[in-house]
C-alpha cells in the first residue's frame, strides 16, 4: 500500500490533473491512497471570503463567484459533456452549501469559522478529481477524510487522535490489500471526534495528512508529487546557485522544515519516522526521475542549504522597570503567543531584553503588541527577512549578506541564522 500526495500546484489546471491520472495509471500494480489539496490559490481566495464573512465587509457573492468560476473553468476542460456530467451538480451543491454557511450562519469563533469555511477547497477539488479519474477508467473509491481522521478542538492546528483514527482507517481502507484500488481523499482537513465538526491540521497540512495515514495503515511509502524534482539546496525561485539533494535523513528534514523550507509541512516527518516509512519527493513533470529520498539513514553529504522567510517581524521587549528578564516574563510572553496562535521563528535572550521573530501577517498582531505593552517596552521592525544557512561555510556568508543590515545573528555548529533588512 502506497500513499501519493498531490498539492495545489500539481492540480491547478486541467493538464496537471490529466498528469495526475497518468501517474496513477503508471502504478496499477499498487494499491494507492491519493491525498489531494485544494486547487492552487483556492485557500487564499477562501481566506478572503472568510475575512468578508467575519468582519462584515466586502462582497461575499462577488468573491464566492470568483472561486466558483475557477473550478467551473477547470471542469469544462476536463469533462466533454460539460454541465450534463454529475460532477457539475455535486460541485454546485458544495458551493450552495458554502453560500449558506457564509450568509445564514452567524460567525462564532474565528478559528472554528476558519476550518468550517476554508475546508471547502479540499472538498471541491477532490470531488472534481475523483469524478475525472472515474471517467478515465480508474477504479476510484472516494473517501471523506473527516470520517477517518479524528482530532481535538484545536481549530486550525488540530491534534490527531491516533487511536480513534486508527480504528476508522482499518474500516474505511479494509480493501487496501486488493490490487488496482485507488482511494481518493482530502488533505489538510479532519473532524472533531465527539461532534464531527470540521477541523484543519495547519496551513498546507496535506503532507501531514499523508504521513498520518501512512502511520495508521503501515504504508509501504509516501510520495509527495511537486513541480520540482525533489529537494534542492535552495529555492530555485530565490537563488541561482542550487543543487539537488538526493537523500536526507528524517532528522535533517525536520530541521529544514522548522527553519522554513516550504517543501514539506513541519509535522510530516514524525509519524513516518516512528514507523520507518520512507518518503519520496518527486516531480510530477518527470516521473521517471528519483527525486529525493527521506528515511532513517544518514546521508553521505549535504551541501549548504539556504532558506529565506520573507515578511518577518522582529519584536524586542524590555521590562519597564529595567529588571532582568525572568522565567515569569517568558511564561507570560509565550502564553500570549499561544493565545493568538503566533509561531516564533527565532528568539534571542539577553539580561534585560527578549527578541522574537514572527511571521508578519497574523490578524492578531495588534492585540499581541497591546498586551505585551502592559509589562514591557515594545519595539518592532516589519518587512524583514530571516535567512537560515544549514551546513554553512563561513566564507560564503558574507556574499549572502552582501552588506545588508543585520538585526539579529545566531550561529551553532551547523546552522547560521540572520534577521536582515
Amino acid at each position: 500500500m502506497k500513499i501519493f500526495k498531490f498539492g495545489g500546484s500539481s492540480i491547478h489546471n486541467a493538464d496537471h490533473i490529466k498528469n495526475v491520472k497518468n501517474i496513477i495509471s503508471a502504478h496499477t500494480d499498487d494499491t494507492l491512497i491519493v491525498v489531494v489539496s485544494a486547487i492552487s490559490k483556492t485557500t487564499n481566495m477562501l481566506e478572503k471570503l472568510l475575512e468578508c464573512y467575519t468582519e462584515h465587509k466586502g462582497d461575499i457573492p462577488k468573491y464566492l463567484n470568483a472561486v466558483k468560476m475557477v473550478h467551473l473553468k477547470l471542469m469544462n476542460e476536463l469533462f466533454e459533456n460539460k454541465a450534463q456530467h454529475p460532477v457539475f451538480e455535486e460541485v454546485n451543491q458544495r458551493f450552495e452549501q458554502l453560500l449558506f454557511e457564509l450568509t445564514e450562519v452567524k460567525p462564532q469563533n474565528y478559528e472554528k469559522d476558519y476550518d468550517r469555511i476554508v475546508s471547502f477547497g479540499e472538498l471541491i477539488s477532490s470531488t472534481i478529481i475523483g469524478h475525472y479519474l472515474q471517467k478515465e477508467g480508474v477504479l476510484v473509491t472516494m473517501v471523506d477524510i473527516r470520517e477517518v481522521l479524528k482530532t481535538d478542538t484545536t481549530y486550525r492546528n488540530a491534534n490527531v487522535d491516533y487511536a480513534e483514527s486508527g480504528k476508522n482507517a482499518k474500516k474505511v481502507f479494509k480493501n487496501a490489500d486488493s490490487e488496482n484500488v485507488v482511494f481518493l481523499t482530502q488533505g489538510f482537513i479532519a473532524s472533531v471526534k465527539d461532534t464531527g465538526e470540521t477541523t484543519t491540521l495547519g496551513r498546507e497540512g496535506s503532507d501531514f495528512t499523508a504521513a498520518v495515514l501512512a502511520y495508521l495503515i503501515d504504508a509501504e511509502s509516501v510520495t509527495v508529487w511537486k513541480d520540482v524534482n525533489g529537494i534542492y539546496s535552495a529555492d530555485p525561485k530565490q537563488f541561482d546557485d542550487f543543487v539537488p539533494i538526493p537523500h536526507l535523513s528524517y532528522h535533517e528534514m525536520i530541521e529544514l522544515s522548522y527553519f522554513g523550507a516550504r517543501v514539506l509541512h513541519p509535522k510530516t516527518i514524525k509519524p513516518l519516522q516512528n514507523k520507518a516509512i520512507p518518503l519520496y519527493v518527486k516531480s510530477f513533470y518527470e516521473i521517471e526521475k528519483k527525486g529525493t529520498l527521506i528515511n532513517g539513514e544518514k546521508p553521505d553529504f549535504i551541501p549548504p542549504v539556504k532558506i529565506i522567510k520573507n515578511g518577518q517581524t522582529l519584536i524586542t521587549l524590555s521590562p519597564k522597570d529595567f529588571s532582568f528578564i525572568l522565567e515569569k516574563h517568558l511564561s507570560y510572553i509565550f502564553s500570549l503567543l499561544d493565545k493568538y496562535h503566533i509561531q516564533v521563528n527565532l528568539f534571542q535572550h539577553s539580561a534585560i531584553s527578549f527578541s522574537i521573530v514572527i511571521d508578519g501577517k497574523n490578524r492578531f498582531f495588534e492585540n499581541l503588541i497591546a498586551d505585551l505593552g502592559d509589562l514591557f517596552n515594545v519595539l518592532y521592525n516589519s518587512d524583514l527577512q530571516l535567512l537560515t544557512v544549514r551546513h554553512y561555510i563561513d566564507e560564503e556568508l558574507d556574499k549572502l549578506l552582501n552588506k545588508r543590515k543585520v538585526y539579529v545573528e545566531q550561529r551553532t555548529r551547523k546552522t547560521a541564522r540572520f534577521v536582515i533588512g
